[in-house]
């Protein structure tokens, strides 16, 4: 754990906060906490959390009186680049359906690398399903559709169908939905059939 006039300059290892604790869903673990750099936010830095299912962002303001909380869920994400320095690295994530990139900047050189791999491994689907700790009821019901995997080739239409089958089994909501529809709908990118 670096000192604190280090983490000044190169953010820290941290536990997650209990605000993220308690929005985490059935399954979920947390894999990394980091604090951004000092240097990036002086005051409130943010706190960049990874889990087994997404990146979490959560920006205290207001000296902790108000919380913003993003995140961004892998299957939406398509790559992502690290950009390690002497003391400190960033880790830029583009995503599939929205025109900026996710940068996560000021986070701690050592944990970087793992946080980097993590989210690959986010993204290609490596991680298994974890068991929660508690045993979850079994409900009875029909087999899952398979949710093909967004891929930058498709066409617009199979992009559309992956959009209305994720919409339909609850993995994104009404008003994700129709951004993601709108934005499908004004990309004037050709692709493959």
């Amino acid at each position: 754990m670096p000192k604190p006039i280090q983490s000044i300059f190169t953010g820290r290892e941290i536990e997650a906060p209990n605000t993220i604790k308690d929005i985490l869903v059935d399954g979920e673990v947390v894999l990394h906490a980091v604090q951004q750099a000092r240097i990036k936010q002086l005051i409130n830095p943010d706190n960049i959390i990874i889990t087994n299912k997404r990146v979490i962002v959560y920006r205290p303001r207001m000296f902790g009186l108000r919380k913003n909380i993003e995140d961004f869920k892998f299957i939406d994400m398509a790559s992502t680049v690290i950009d390690q320095g002497i003391i400190q690295s960033a880790i830029k994530i583009k995503m599939r359906f929205q025109p900026n990139e996710i940068s996560l900047e000021g986070m701690p050189k050592k944990a970087s690398k793992e946080i980097f791999k993590n989210i690959q491994d986010g993204i290609a689907g490596r991680f298994g399903t974890i068991e929660p700790s508690a045993p979850m009821p079994i409900a009875p019901s029909s087999p899952e559709p398979e949710i093909p995997e967004p891929d930058i080739g498709m066409s617009k239409e199979e992009l559309l169908s992956v959009l209305q089958t994720r919409y339909m089994t609850g993995e994104i909501s009404k008003k994700e939905y129709e951004y993601m529809k709108k934005e499908l709908a004004g990309s004037k990118k050709t692709t493959k059939k």
